[in-house]
């Protein structure tokens, strides 16, 4: 009994590693490029300061190595800032939202869409100003450290916008006695 359950098990090992086998030497496509007419055009640079915001205090505390006081001052900063910006980023969602409503009317000119289209660049500016505005408020808190630190965790947080968001493919090195083209 012991050994028809042993070989049983045996069996059914083996059984699933050929399958595995089957599995792993299947050719796998490669993921389709990105489309790059669906890509958001570098710099994208609204989302990098993002991390400016009261729900990044505590994180920003620990990352900053932040005195009691500062991390008072800098919640108190955000959530100022915080508020501020968020009539401009209803204003910048309401601009977005009607040039693409214009952008899809069969009936709208040319002279409409680029009215929508400049008022929607207006706010994506108001909003993003506001945003440099309370960086710079952030670092008028901060000493030389920890101003370099922020600036560490800002080049963490902009790499997904470096390169158009995607790794730049390098070609291959040539041989070193492969004759020149």
């Amino acid at each position: 009994m012991r050994r028809s359950i042993f070989m049983l098990a045996i069996a059914m090992i083996a059984s699933a590693g050929v399958v595995y086998a089957q599995e792993v030497s299947k050719p796998s496509a490669p993921p389709p490029p990105p489309r790059m007419d669906t890509m958001r055009t570098p710099p994208c640079i609204l989302p990098t300061l993002r991390m400016i915001s009261p729900q990044m205090v505590q994180t920003l505390s620990l990352r900053l190595n932040l005195t009691d006081d500062q991390k008072t001052k800098v919640a108190a900063l955000l959530e100022k800032a915080e508020n501020d910006i968020k009539p401009k980023v209803e204003a910048q969602t309401k601009a977005g939202q009607a040039y693409i409503d214009l952008l899809i009317n069969p009936n709208a000119t040319k002279a409409q869409i680029n009215a929508a289209a400049d008022k929607t660049m207006k706010a994506e500016t108001d909003v993003l100003t506001a945003r440099i505005d309370t960086l710079f408020a952030l670092k008028g808190l901060l000493n030389a450290e920890q101003n370099k630190l922020l600036a560490e965790r800002l080049e963490q947080y902009t790499s997904p916008w470096r390169d158009g968001g995607r790794a730049v493919p390098q070609p291959p090195a040539a041989p070193a006695n492969a004759p020149a083209k």
